[in-house]
């Protein structure tokens, strides 16, 4: 008899376990996810976002942005992505939206390209500045971190603010772009770019005050 309540007691230990978890689960449901997966090697910037809602007021459209910078250290490693500790050039991050009405638009920016001033890209609005030393330092919170299957575990978020005046038109996408830029130098007056990383959010009002958005696609 006393076997039988143990067994009893532990099957009902575990059902409010399973419980519990599928509350855990269904309250930290995001509706907007996407970003948080990347190949055998990371890319130099990666872009990720969440939001546990997807429909939004047009003048209150808030998601939290992830993302991360990867340098690579290790003397004589050939990977492409360029942060290297021994170099000598002096680098900055930019930060820019926009509305797109074409997905060929995201390749409007090409590594190498030259700007007099990197806050006045074509059609793309600044929206912040990022140094190489906050990017790199980990008291701020940026790192890559990557578990077994391949999934990114970004350090750093921020909740960004998407301005009504990119709802354009019934629906469309919002581009978010992370550029790093080579500053001038001895051989160079411009800002040359180096790396770039976007991340694309589809949208479509679903009354004159409402948008929906959804994640579309990341350069991860």
């Amino acid at each position: 008899m006393k076997k039988k309540k143990i067994i009893i007691i532990t099957i009902a230990i575990s059902i409010l376990a399973i419980v519990a978890l599928t509350i855990t689960i269904y309250l930290r449901h995001d509706d907007i996810k996407g970003g948080f997966s990347c190949g055998f090697t990371p890319e130099a910037i990666m872009m990720g976002v969440k939001s546990n809602v997807n429909e939004f007021k047009v003048d209150d459209a808030n998601v939290k942005l992830y993302y991360t910078f990867y340098r690579n250290d290790e003397e004589g490693d050939t990977r492409k992505h360029g942060y290297r500790q021994e170099s000598t050039d002096e680098i900055l991050f930019g930060m820019y939206i926009c509305n797109i009405g074409d997905l060929n638009e995201i390749t409007r920016i090409h590594n190498g390209q030259a700007y007099e001033d990197y806050k006045k890209l074509p059609k793309e609005a600044f929206m912040k500045e990022i140094t190489e030393e906050e990017a790199f330092d980990a008291e701020y919170s940026y790192g890559y971190y990557g578990d077994m299957i391949g999934n990114i575990i970004y350090k750093h978020y921020e909740t960004i603010n998407i301005q009504q005046d990119l709802f354009v038109g019934e629906d469309g996408r919002i581009l978010i772009r992370l550029v790093s830029f080579v500053t001038p130098n001895e051989r160079n007056e411009r800002y040359v770019t180096y790396e770039t990383a976007y991340l694309i959010l589809s949208y479509e009002y679903i009354d004159e005050n409402t948008v929906k958005l959804e994640f579309e696609d990341s350069s991860n």
